[in-house]
């Protein structure tokens, strides 16, 4: 958390004052670019496929319908001619899980949308 705080002051972000924290002018206009505009999910959705490629938007797209879908399933609706156990969809798969934040596995042969995150009015 320190290593978190420092690096927003000095990005001129936050304003600290001993265990009081304050988000300058700039930092409010950070926080506003991350908040998910929208009044649909349909509008969600369009919102995060604009930060992503390639097959991370066949894959967000695959999966919007919210439910719950096998590995196996997903990997050959995305034309992985090995399946789930090649490698570039394993590496996909650890692009939208870490670093786009965008997926869950419910189990560890399925793979969704985190519902929290990309549903945010409900199916």
């Amino acid at each position: 958390m320190a290593n978190a705080i420092t690096k927003l002051k000095k990005k001129g972000l936050l304003l600290a004052e001993g265990s009081t924290f304050a988000l300058t002018e700039e930092g409010g206009k950070e926080m506003d670019s991350m908040i998910v505009s929208g009044t649909t999910n349909a509008e969600v959705h369009a919102f995060f496929k604009g930060d992503l490629k390639g097959k991370q938007v066949r894959m967000f797209e695959f999966l919007a319908d919210g439910k719950e879908h096998d590995k196996e399933d997903v990997a050959k609706g995305l034309d992985f001619s090995k399946g789930k156990t090649q490698k570039v969809f394993q590496n996909l798969l650890c692009e939208m899980k870490n670093k786009a934040q965008l997926i869950d596995y419910p189990t560890k042969d399925t793979v969704r949308l985190r519902q929290d995150i990309c549903f945010p009015f409900k199916k």
